[in-house]
């Protein structure tokens, strides 16, 4: 009898374990896993729009200190933004200057001022921020004959300043979407003067954006064409002819909306950023994308009240490969309210130090993979509706996740999947929910062979052997985390 009860308890343990009695029963000790080691392969570059005054040292020291790598050299950006006075006062520093250094230096005056605009370089380059040139669409008209600028105005502005003096200059952007009309325009008054001077610097444009249910996009001036024409038009004839040494697509819809009663997340999220994101890899660019940072009573973009906003812009454009993130913007503008406020930081401002931070210390990780795709997952709770986001992309389903045998969230999740040069796969997995509602969404992913994975959260390492090859997170409102698949050595 004892043998017999034996024997029964022996069976009933091997029928826990599973019928071929080799289940995992505890996780993998870390100290069994081979992890990767990546250098810093980059960085992701973060900057805004209506920055601090660039000459400015005390702003700009805030600046930095929010955890920004870069800055636009924008129309408003100092004292003497306008043309006009800017050109002046520029002849008249020159002029001054040549008369300075013909004096005798034992009795010469002290040295004439600078322009506001070569103090920003000079204080720039000091400092060690990366400086793009921002020229905006709307110094070329709709139609030429109701032009909102004349030819001059450029000229005077970018054309007869020398920015090769200043390596802080990395680059220039044209911002506001230049329509369809415009490209042509844009490309006879910018491309032969920069691929004279500029070669060595990057180019982008911020583009208009589509919407889900509108594949046939147009604007007044594209005389019906789609949106696929609109594109092809702007690379084929403007950024594809710049001879610059890195091209992007950026695009600036803001996603955190309101209707006055619930918030929720703008059904172009996810379609218009991985519809330009295809277009940047089918051209050969690189994707960026504009962080919303402001509300007015006005829009219904709603105000943003938590880390998470922040951090769930930021971690899902991640998941969707982008390399360039600008936050929309940094000082007040009119009724809308941003970063600063008379030059206070706001609440917004630390929210956006700390996922700046976060950044920094995952970018160069990321940039050692290439990006895959971006994967949908339909939570089994009580989501917020945004099942019509993924419908957009419905032919990126979670089941194609390489090397993932299931995934499950208890709310809406994302995850971009990238490549690192040997094979290993990494994952950006973000809670899809409406960060305001401040859903902990359990998500569970089951490998098909991974014993162990190295998760950055925050930004941080920590390397997790994993039991049954399953990895379980919960991840917090916002949150979004950057995993890879370890084996054993």
């Amino acid at each position: 009898m004892k043998l017999k009860k034996l024997f029964s308890l022996i069976l009933a343990g091997m029928l826990a374990l599973g019928v071929t009695g080799c289940a995992d029963t505890k996780a993998v000790s870390v100290d069994d896993l081979f992890v990767p080691t990546y250098q810093d392969a980059g960085e992701i570059v973060l900057r805004t729009d209506l920055p601090p005054n660039q000459s400015d040292r005390e702003q700009m020291l805030q600046y930095l200190d929010c955890g920004f790598n870069a800055i636009p050299l924008t129309d408003d950006f100092c004292s003497s933004a306008k043309v006009a006075p800017y050109m002046d006062e520029l002849a008249e520093y020159e002029a001054a200057l040549l008369e300075w250094d013909g004096i005798n230096p034992a009795t010469k005056p002290k040295e004439p001022d600078k322009p506001d605009y070569v103090k920003a370089l000079e204080l720039c380059e000091e400092l060690g921020v990366d400086v793009y040139i921002r020229p905006h669409s709307d110094f070329v008209a709709e139609e030429p004959e109701n032009a909102l600028g004349t030819k001059t105005y450029y000229e005077e502005r970018f054309y007869n300043f020398d920015f090769t003096k200043y390596p802080a200059v990395k680059g220039f952007m044209m911002v506001d979407e230049p329509t369809y009309g415009k490209v042509t325009d844009l490309a006879n008054r910018y491309l032969p003067w920069f691929n004279e001077n500029y070669g060595d610097k990057g180019y982008e444009v911020l583009i208009n954006h589509l919407s889900p249910g509108n594949n046939n996009w147009k604007d007044k001036y594209s005389n019906g064409l789609t949106y696929d024409d609109y594109i092809a038009h702007f690379y084929n004839d403007f950024l594809g002819q710049c001879n610059s040494v890195n091209k992007v697509f950026s695009h600036d819809g803001y996603v955190l909306k309101s209707d006055g009663t619930n918030n929720f997340i703008d059904d172009t999220h996810l379609f218009a950023g991985l519809k330009l994101k295809d277009y940047a890899n089918q051209y050969g660019v690189d994707y960026g994308a504009y962080i919303q940072c402001w509300h007015s009573d006005s829009s219904d973009e709603r105000a943003l009240t938590s880390y998470a906003d922040f951090s769930f812009q930021v971690c899902s454009y991640l998941a969707m490969g982008a390399k360039i993130l600008s936050f929309y913007g940094y000082r007040n503008y009119g009724s809308e309210n941003h970063l600063t406020i008379g030059g206070e930081k706001t609440d917004k401002w630390y929210w956006v130090q700390q996922v700046n931070q976060m950044v920094k210390k995952l970018d160069g990780v990321i940039f050692n993979f290439e990006w895959e795709g971006l994967y949908t997952n339909v939570g089994t709770g009580n989501f917020f509706e945004t099942v019509g986001h993924f419908e957009a992309v419905k032919n990126l389903d979670i089941d194609s996740l390489d090397g993932v045998k299931s995934f499950n969230s208890k709310y809406n999740a994302i995850v971009g999947q990238y490549e690192d040069a040997d094979g290993n796969k990494g994952f950006m997995l973000v809670n899809y929910e409406e960060p305001s509602i401040k859903h902990t969404n359990k998500v569970t992913m089951k490998f098909e062979n991974a014993d162990g994975v190295l998760l950055y959260r925050n930004g941080d390492p920590t390397t997790i052997g994993l039991k049954d090859k399953t990895f379980t997170i919960d991840l917090e409102a916002g949150e979004g985390v950057f995993i890879v698949p370890l084996n054993k050595k």
